[in-house]
């Protein structure tokens, strides 16, 4: 998949690894920015975009990944090992 970053500024960067405990991304680090780019390496994950019990969200292939364009689903966003190997998260943080 190709995710058009044309005029987006990436200003912060984290990797973390997802297990089988519901994790959020680290709201510190997109402190201030309304786009995160998140691609999945390793597992796929399951992932929710409002907070919620990420073990029945959407599923994120390893070598997918998804750009949130809003302060709330970066804040909201979880996330779940889908199986029984840890995934891991590079997300990027920008304008």
């Amino acid at each position: 998949m190709i995710i058009d970053l044309t005029g987006i500024y990436m200003s912060d960067y984290e990797s973390q690894t997802i297990t089988d405990e519901a994790s959020a991304i680290n709201i510190d680090a997109g402190d201030g920015c309304d786009r995160a780019l998140i691609t999945c390496e390793q597992a796929a994950i399951r992932f929710r975009l409002d907070g919620g019990d990420p073990s029945t969200g959407h599923r994120l292939a390893t070598g997918d990944g998804i750009l949130l364009t809003d302060p709330a689903s970066i804040k909201n966003f979880r996330a779940v090992r889908a199986a029984d190997t840890d995934a891991i998260l590079r997300i990027s943080y920008g304008l």
